[in-house]
């Protein structure tokens, strides 16, 4: 068992449908992807700088992940609103 930080958030939320290996699905994947490693890449940051301290390599890296998952929160709304992706 992880600490609470590093366990996956289990949503409780219906699913959108999203046919398997459309170009949608696989940009949706890719983005995921590497969001989860720029949020990697900033906690080994902010684990190598210490306490009271943070880079500015870390905030740019936080700026990304803010910019990355904004347009992927984005990306799944238009989604959820087109025909057919209703639960």
């Amino acid at each position: 068992m992880g600490t609470p930080a590093t366990e996956p958030v289990q949503a409780k939320q219906p699913a959108l449908t999203l046919p398997a290996g459309t170009p949608e699905q696989q940009q949706l994947e890719k983005d995921t992807a590497g969001l989860l490693q720029l949020v990697r890449e900033l906690k080994a940051e902010v684990d190598k700088a210490g306490k009271d301290t943070l880079s500015l390599a870390a905030v740019r890296k936080a700026d990304e992940i803010q910019k990355l998952a904004k347009n992927l929160k984005e990306r799944m709304r238009e989604r959820e609103q087109e025909p057919g992706n209703k639960p």
